[in-house]
């Protein structure tokens, strides 16, 4: 569900200096200013549940992910699963 609702919003991940933040694109694939803490309960969503985390299939497949809750931002797929 939450995958679901992040996706519809294009709410994208960014990650810098080991810190996700979470920021709105628009159809052109432009980003805004990351989410505020108001705008993340929304989503249900607290700037302690954003975080970097081995991937959930192994280190192997491609490090470290960045997550929301319980779930994870897929590069590959440009979305959450």
């Amino acid at each position: 569900m939450l995958d679901q609702l992040l996706n519809d919003a294009l709410v994208i991940p960014q990650v810098q200096g080991g810190e996700v933040t979470l920021h709105v694109r628009d159809s052109d694939y432009n980003t805004g200013p990351a989410l505020t803490e108001g705008e993340l309960k929304v989503f249900g969503l607290t700037s302690d549940s954003l975080l970097l985390d081995e991937h959930p299939e192994g280190a192997d497949r491609g490090g470290y992910v960045p997550y929301a809750g319980d779930v994870h931002y897929r590069e590959d797929l440009g979305e959450w699963v």
